[in-house]
């Protein structure tokens, strides 16, 4: 993904970069690059061919750039913004630090 990796490789730019534990990743209710609204639309072939590889590239960018913060230090319960436009903080919970968001409804 472009975007991040032109963003990771320039070392002016401070950069957080949120790697959710293998184990959030495995309990998704999908994968990363699948989007129910797809499946709603277009059915179990959602993502055969060329046009279902470029559905799931585009969201598998999403999800990456949602675990991308462009800045670094960034202080606990401070609202910022991810790549993909999404809000979320950190705060200390049990001696760890948990990444929050908000919803969309």
């Amino acid at each position: 993904i472009s975007d991040v990796d032109q963003r990771l490789g320039d070392s002016k730019l401070n950069t957080t970069v949120l790697a959710p534990l293998n184990s959030a990743i495995i309990a998704l209710p999908r994968k990363p690059w699948e989007d129910p609204q797809d499946y709603e639309k277009l059915g179990a072939e959602a993502y055969e061919g060329s046009e279902g590889e470029d559905r799931a590239h585009r969201n598998l960018r999403r999800f990456v750039e949602a675990h991308v913060v462009p800045m670094s230090p960034w202080v606990e319960k401070e609202k910022v913004a991810t790549m993909a436009g999404g809000e979320v903080w950190w705060e200390m919970k049990d001696g760890k630090k948990v990444v929050s968001s908000y919803k969309a409804k």
